[in-house]
């Protein structure tokens, strides 16, 4: 849900205030986290500039024992605030680009510089809970409760990974995960002396443990920690501290004295390596000749004659042989059309007030993919607080685009983004022309105009569709795009990163009429939020619809696909100047004529 951001004195805004009841504050080098904050916003200012807003302030209130009690959270940005949770995917995936350059950065300092503010730094990366306490303010995220975990999150390396899986490190470098993170934040060890300096048994001074820095880790090191691994899990003793980390190299631990962690340990892998050795044994049992044969037949083996072998290996073969068929017509002939006036001719306008355009239909064979791919554009709209939001499009002229009014509406000034890779990554649009509703059933349709140098490829609409027949559906939904590299990039600013067009495939299932009388197409090509504006394309590569939403039914467990037929199209082109050729046959799919001499 989307609120304010109160402001307070000075230029800080109130985001919000935390009870706490045992939540845990991390510490760096026996420091609260929280008392680092004036120290590490010097370091990000000095040193990550861009960052230094990224963290909110905290006012803290600590009990009497010095545990958390309440704090409050402040930032300098002002304005309306989205917790991560609540956000759509076009914005997660603005956010998480920031995120990944941030860690990305930070992790660089530790590497290069090995600069302990840096490394502090790196502690303050937990946050209690990441749904909640990332926030986005106009645009740019903001952590609350950074530096603090769970009860008994911090104890030990693998609750703290884990924690951070569903946090922050889901946005690691490819050369770092959550294990190596949370044993760069664990400070001190766990055991009965937690205060620096204290003396144990022996009457020797130990110094607090420092973190584990993964950059500076050395083979040797894996080697000991998979050594004392193993003497846990056969009862050996071992100078185990925190996590599975080797004792300090000042002396070892006297005789007798076992800390908790190690108990915890050995509990963990007893189980494992009893279950290591039953698997062991079974897989020595199948190497015995004859121990996987199967008992003496059964009244049911007797139904598995040669005859019955022998119908169903023709039904396989059978199935085999129509299924590669079907592969092979993906490229097709479109029925025989008249020939394309000349381009300057389709282009040239035909009245003074609206330019007409006749454009030419579907080439004689077509390869149905690559031309989707070529034509399929991701339309990208930012309103005037740089909110985005994108969909999808197609092109049915070398610079006129199609969509739907619902994508492109937040757009400034009608300015948007049209990308794919045929056209070298983003490029200028103008919205040229919206119909008069977004409602369920109307027209919702936009035309933009591209800027630039005109596409090589553009989509044939078809006015004939038939209940079963096959169609692709094209675009670039959300759920993908949150993955895809190149999107990343593009929401990043790098303006000639394109991401991969999504293809799905099924069948026409039945059409309907709307209550405002327009046709609508019923399809079981998936669909889903990011499709909108993009083409539904028979496998002659020619549009029959333009998918426009989706209806689901959690009692029946339904999901319905609609797009808008092509007709209402045509007669919304027709009336902002655009004059298509429309196809009024069946798409009747033929292998290529092979050519001469081959």
């Amino acid at each position: 849900m989307v609120r304010g951001a109160e402001t307070v004195s000075g230029q800080q805004s109130f985001l919000k205030s935390v009870r706490y009841k045992g939540e845990q504050e991390i510490r760096f080098r026996t420091r609260p986290i929280l008392d680092t904050y004036e120290d590490g916003l010097d370091y990000l200012a000095s040193h990550l500039p861009r960052y230094s807003r990224m963290f909110s302030e905290p006012a803290v209130k600590r009990d009497g024992a010095g545990e958390l009690s309440t704090i409050a959270w402040y930032s300098d940005e002002a304005g309306q605030i989205q917790a991560w949770g609540s956000l759509d995917q076009t914005n997660k995936v603005r956010v998480a680009a920031v995120l990944r350059a941030f860690l990305s950065d930070l992790l660089d300092c530790v590497r290069r510089t090995n600069d302990e503010q840096a490394k502090m730094l790196v502690c303050w990366l937990n946050i209690l809970s990441f749904d909640d306490d990332l926030i986005v303010v106009n645009g740019h995220p903001i952590f609350t409760n950074w530096g603090i975990v769970p009860a008994g999150g911090a104890d030990y390396t693998d609750k703290l990974a884990h924690h951070l899986l569903h946090g922050l490190g889901q946005f690691l470098p490819e050369d770092y995960d959550a294990s190596q993170l949370a044993m760069m934040m664990i400070g001190d060890p766990v055991s009965s002396q937690k205060e620096a300096g204290q003396r144990p048994d022996n009457g020797q001074e130990q110094p607090p443990a420092d973190a584990l820095d993964p950059v500076a880790q050395k083979p040797a090191d894996i080697d000991s920690l998979n050594s004392d691994v193993s003497k846990l899990a056969f009862g050996h003793a071992g100078d185990q501290t925190r996590a599975g980390r080797t004792g300090p190299p000042h002396g070892a631990a006297p005789d007798g004295l076992e800390t908790k962690e190690s108990d915890r340990r050995s509990a963990c892998w007893l189980p494992v390596l009893i279950a290591c050795i039953v698997a062991l044994l079974l897989l020595l049992l199948m190497l015995v000749p004859g121990f996987l044969v199967y008992p003496g037949t059964s009244g049911a083996s007797a139904l598995l004659t040669d005859g019955a072998i022998r119908q169903s290996e023709q039904a396989l073969l059978t199935r085999i042989g129509d299924l590669k068929s079907q592969l092979s017509q993906r490229t097709c002939v479109a029925p025989p059309v008249a020939a394309a006036p000349p381009l300057s001719e389709q282009l040239s306008p035909q009245s003074k007030d609206k330019p007409k355009e006749a454009l030419p239909s579907a080439t004689a064979v077509v390869d149905v993919v690559p031309l989707l791919e070529a034509a399929t554009v991701l339309v990208v709209a930012s309103d005037s607080k740089a909110n985005m939001s994108s969909g999808s499009g197609f092109f049915v002229s070398p610079d006129k685009i199609v969509t739907n009014r619902h994508v492109v509406e937040p757009a400034k000034n009608g300015q948007v983004l049209v990308v794919n890779k045929a056209l070298g990554g983003a490029r200028r649009g103008k919205v040229i022309a919206t119909s008069s509703s977004k409602e369920f059933g109307e027209q919702d349709y936009a035309l933009i105009q591209m800027l630039g140098e005109p596409a090589k490829r553009f989509l044939p609409v078809a006015l004939k569709s038939d209940k079963g027949q096959q169609i692709y559906a094209a675009g670039f939904p959300a759920i993908f795009m949150e993955t895809d590299e190149h999107f990343i990039k593009l929401f990043a600013g790098v303006v000639t990163a394109a991401p991969d067009m999504v293809l799905t495939q099924g069948i026409v299932t039945v059409f309907q009429d709307s209550p405002s009388g327009n046709k609508l197409v019923l399809h079981s090509a998936d669909i889903s939020p990011g499709n909108s504006g993009g083409p539904l394309a028979d496998t002659c590569g020619r549009v029959v619809g333009v998918n426009t939403f989706i209806k689901t039914s959690t009692e029946q467990q339904m999901r319905l696909n609609f797009a808008l037929k092509s007709d209402s199209l045509l007669s919304f082109l027709k009336a902002n100047g655009v004059t298509l050729q429309p196809e009024d046959t069946s798409c009747s799919p033929q292998m290529p004529r092979a050519q001469a001499g081959k």
